[in-house]
């Protein structure tokens, strides 16, 4: 549920002053509205009172044995982007209109927590084989924080699923670079974020200084060790190919800019490293829809996730401009739901209002679709799902099991 005030906000923080070591007249902790009209420069400013305060909080924290922090200085991207965001672009929190951020590969959570203490739903995704410590850090802080950060582990190698429908703003920082399929990554998330912040290695010539790329719209494919001895290294692109990249995927660039080595880059050597950074608009994204996962769902399992027997959706910000709206939820049954039963039954409860039962006989995709009573019609719609039977897998998987819903792309559920 939207909280303003978190929990975790106010053990980073403290109680009696949040903001007692920031000198610029900022709003307490929390103060969302507030906050939304802070410059880049004030919100600089409040990064670094809150890493010192979550630096004491490591502190406090252990790790598992052979597990470390992530090394790298994750707030430093905020302080680069004074140089970075122009005109009311530098409200950054004003983008995100009231929509959860999506931090994509999150590393330890630093920029998660910090966003979530400025009183911003937040969603934090990465992927343990090439976290720095396997998400032990992130989960660590978590626990500590007495967070509400949604964590989730998604491949972004693979077809992959977001937890949430609408984003007001996606983080996508150093991330770029180690994407094996950057062009799917960017225009998935195109489809829901409002906005992105992107960071990436970029390179103006090739590794022997021979071929300039600065003008040309190419990647170079770096070898498994080729840069910083890091195998999750793939494609990094010239400037415009960095540009080019984002017109194919559905995105505006609204403001940019370069540090590094911006006159001589190249892809391999470390002290060639220029890196840009940008904001981005979508140009896809619908947002007619708000709607985000709740309670009853199990882990991912490619680009579906299993049910429990009743799971729920929150929407936020249906379209009302209808006079008769009508609920679908596109759900798959897999032939083992039906090897000991002859259907499937669902139903749904729309803010209180049940609506009717369906019955599934065959396998394969189907639509639970109903008209939800004007009585239900509110700002906010709270939406639970529920099967008549479960299916429960064999020893040792202790799961009951409801539906199988896909995630391909589009929201498995609609409001129209």
């Amino acid at each position: 549920m939207p909280y303003i005030v978190s929990y975790a906000s106010m053990q980073i923080l403290g109680n009696a002053d949040p903001w007692s070591t920031v000198t610029a007249p900022l709003p307490g902790v929390g103060q969302l509205s507030a906050a939304r009209l802070w410059d880049i420069t004030q919100l600089v400013t409040a990064v670094h009172a809150f890493e010192r305060r979550l630096n004491e909080v490591k502190r406090t924290c252990s790790l598992p044995e052979g597990r470390d922090w992530y090394p790298f200085h994750t707030f430093s991207t905020i302080d680069l982007l004074e140089g970075v965001l122009k005109g009311e672009r530098r409200k950054l929190l004003a983008l995100t209109e009231g929509s959860p951020v999506l931090d994509v590969g999150c590393g330890d959570g630093g920029l998660s927590f910090f966003f979530e203490a400025l009183g911003l739903e937040v969603d934090a995704i990465d992927h343990p084989a090439t976290n720095y410590n396997g998400m032990e850090g992130v989960r660590a802080l978590k626990t500590a924080l007495k967070s509400a950060v949604e964590i989730s582990e998604v491949d972004l190698d693979r077809q992959f699923a977001l937890p949430g429908q609408t984003y007001g703003l996606a983080l996508l920082l150093g991330v770029l670079y180690h994407l094996r399929n950057p062009i799917y990554v960017l225009e998935a998330l195109s489809r829901r974020a409002r906005y992105c912040l992107l960071s990436s290695r970029i390179a103006r010539f090739t590794p022997d200084h021979n071929t300039d790329l600065g003008a040309i719209p190419v990647a170079y494919l770096v070898g498994e060790r080729e840069t910083n001895d890091d195998c999750t290294n793939y494609w990094i692109f010239s400037r415009a190919g960095l540009m080019r990249l984002f017109e194919r995927t559905g995105w505006r660039v609204c403001d940019s800019a370069t540090v590094g080595a911006v006159d001589a880059s190249d892809p391999v050597h470390a002290e060639k490293d220029e890196r840009a950074f940008c904001l981005l608009e979508s140009r896809n994204i619908d947002l007619d829809i708000d709607a985000r996962l709740a309670e009853g769902w199990y882990g991912q399992e490619g680009t579906c996730r299993w049910t429990a027997q009743r799971f729920s959706f929150i929407v936020r910000k249906p379209s009302l401009s209808r006079s008769i709206l009508e609920l679908s939820l596109r759900f798959l049954v897999p032939e083992v739901l039906l090897a000991d039963r002859p259907s499937v039954t669902l139903t749904a409860i729309v803010n209180g209002f049940k609506l009717p039962i369906h019955t599934y006989e065959t396998s394969g995709e189907h639509v639970y679709q109903e008209k939800i009573p004007r009585a239900a019609a509110q700002d906010k719609f709270d939406i639970t799902f529920e099967t008549g039977d479960v299916f429960r897998p064999p020893a040792p998987d202790t799961r009951t099991l409801g539906v199988f819903v896909p995630f391909d792309g589009w929201f498995p559920l609609m409001i129209a």
